[in-house]
C-alpha cells in the first residue's frame, strides 16, 4: 500500500483481506510449479515474486493497523475499520449503522446486511453478513460490555456529536454530527497507518 490506494474494497467474493490471503496461497503454489519448469520457469518467476511480496506486504500492513487500533484501545475505530474491509460502505455509511440492521428484534442474527439505506445514493444494500465479520462484531461487544439485544434501536457507534442532537434532530443535523465522527476517524486511521509505516493510504469513500 506504498501507493495511494482504497484499503476498503470487496466482491461478492469476500473482503480484500480474504481475497488477498487467497492470492497469497495462489502465488505460492505457482510459484513452487515455475521453479520445476526448467523452461518457461525463468521467465515468469520474477514477476509472480514481486506480486507475492506485494501481496503479502499488503496483508501485513492491513493486520498492522488492525493491531494499532485494538493495542490502542479504539475499539470503535478497529470496528469501523473491520466493517470497512469487510462491508465496504461508506465511512458515514459505516458510523450510521444501528444494532438492529444486525440483529432482529428476538436477538437472531441477521444473514444479511438490508435495511442501510446509503447516504451517497439513497440504494438500500443488500450483502451477506459473513461469519468473520460476526466474530469482529462479538470481539467489540465483549470488549465494550454491550449487549445488541438491549440497544436495537440506538446506533452502534455513539459520539458526543450525536449525544448533542436535540431530540426532535433533522436528518441535516445527523448527517453533520456523522460528518464530525468521521473527520475524527480518519484523523485517527492516518495516525495508524503512520505508525505502520504506510503511505499515501486513504478509507474508502
Amino acid at each position: 500500500m506504498g501507493r495511494a490506494k482504497k484499503m476498503a474494497t470487496v466482491t461478492s467474493e469476500g473482503s480484500r483481506l480474504e481475497r488477498l490471503e487467497n492470492l497469497a496461497l495462489i502465488l505460492a503454489k505457482q510459484i513452487d510449479i515455475c521453479a520445476k519448469d526448467v523452461v518457461d520457469g525463468p521467465k515468469t518467476m520474477p514477476q509472480l515474486s514481486r506480486q507475492y511480496r506485494e501481496t503479502i506486504k499488503e496483508i501485513e500492513e492491513i493486520k498492522g493497523m488492525m493491531d494499532w487500533f485494538r493495542d490502542n484501545e479504539q475499539y470503535d475505530n478497529f470496528l469501523t475499520f473491520m466493517l470497512g474491509l469487510f462491508l465496504a460502505r461508506r465511512v458515514g455509511d459505516t458510523l450510521s449503522l444501528k444494532w438492529r440492521d444486525f440483529y432482529f428484534e428476538n436477538g437472531r442474527r441477521k444473514e444479511s446486511l438490508n435495511t442501510l439505506i446509503e447516504d451517497k445514493t439513497d440504494k438500500i444494500v443488500d450483502m451477506h453478513i459473513s461469519d468473520v465479520t460476526w466474530k469482529y462484531i462479538d470481539w467489540y461487544c465483549e470488549k465494550t460490555n454491550i449487549d445488541p439485544k438491549e440497544h436495537l434501536n440506538e446506533d452502534i457507534f455513539k459520539s458526543l456529536h450525536k449525544d448533542w442532537l436535540p431530540n426532535n434532530y433533522t436528518k441535516k443535523q445527523y448527517d453533520e454530527a456523522v460528518e464530525k465522527m468521521e473527520s475524527s476517524y480518519r484523523n485517527q486511521f492516518k495516525k495508524a497507518a503512520e505508525a505502520c509505516g504506510i503511505n499515501g493510504v486513504s478509507t474508502h469513500s
